[in-house]
């Protein structure tokens, strides 16, 4: 059904539609205190992300906008290194949402792409061998330049152990944070916040950790491809505001200049 709804969207895109459309029910959230991490993190390996719901996979309401991206990013180079990052500026209409003020908004994030598993390694033996190559999302803080950001976002890429060192954007102003969402090969998290604040939050990066293309046969993997699909959603529960005009308005006013 989402391939007869999107018919040029990549099976990583429909993949992440699945699981960004998806909600726990009542019932789920019953079953532990979400009021902690580490449970919310045990609902999720007991019932996954929830139930998935086809309208909201396909549908933009009113006060709610999804921005579908689909890319291509090469890990690593030739000397098994981060090859590349890719930055996304969101289209958010600054003015705008700071005119909001304390409007209550929700930005959710997921984050789909197939690793090519190494047919001679175990995925318990080692994090980064199974895997041909890993990719995680991050936002621009608020309090954070656009320079400031891609310095922290590349010492993150450099860091084989990038998952389990604290992030300074692993905050509790995302539900599940860094640790819980960047296992296997699909993320989702979401975010909650001000539009305000949302405002000075116009960039996201995508970016590679490590894997078996970095570590086994360097030259031959060196700038092989790896294809991705990103869903950025912004909600808010207000019915009064209709954030997919705001934002479609600023699309629109980019590609006329």
């Amino acid at each position: 059904m989402v391939f007869k709804a999107y018919p040029n969207a990549w099976p990583e895109m429909v993949r992440a539609l699945i699981v960004h459309s998806a909600e726990w029910t009542e019932e789920m959230r019953k079953l532990v205190n979400l009021n902690t991490k580490n449970q919310r993190e045990s609902l999720l390996r007991t019932v996954g992300y929830g139930i998935p719901d086809f309208q909201r996979a396909i549908n933009s309401a009113s006060n709610n906008l999804n921005l579908l991206i689909q890319d291509e990013i090469a890990p690593f180079d030739t000397s098994g290194k981060m090859n590349e990052l890719r930055l996304h500026k969101l289209p958010w209409p600054k003015e705008a949402l700071e005119e909001l003020g304390d409007l209550p908004v929700k930005m959710k994030i997921t984050l789909s792409y197939f690793i090519e598993p190494d047919p001679n390694s175990r995925g318990w033996d080692y994090k980064y061998r199974y895997s041909s190559f890993g990719l995680r999302f991050d936002v621009k803080q608020a309090n954070e330049t656009l320079r400031e950001f891609r310095t922290r976002i590349n010492k993150a890429s450099r860091d084989d152990d990038a998952d389990e060192v604290s992030s300074e954007s692993d905050s509790d102003e995302w539900y599940f944070g860094k640790q819980i969402r960047s296992k296997g090969s699909i993320h989702t998290d979401y975010w909650e916040g001000t539009a305000a604040d949302l405002a000075s939050r116009e960039y996201m990066a995508v970016y590679p950790t490590s894997g078996w293309w970095k570590i086994k046969n360097v030259k031959e993997n060196a700038d092989r491809q790896g294809r991705y699909a990103l869903i950025v959603s912004v909600s808010t529960p207000s019915e009064d505001v209709d954030v997919y005009s705001l934002i479609e308005n600023e699309i629109n006013i980019e590609i006329e200049i």
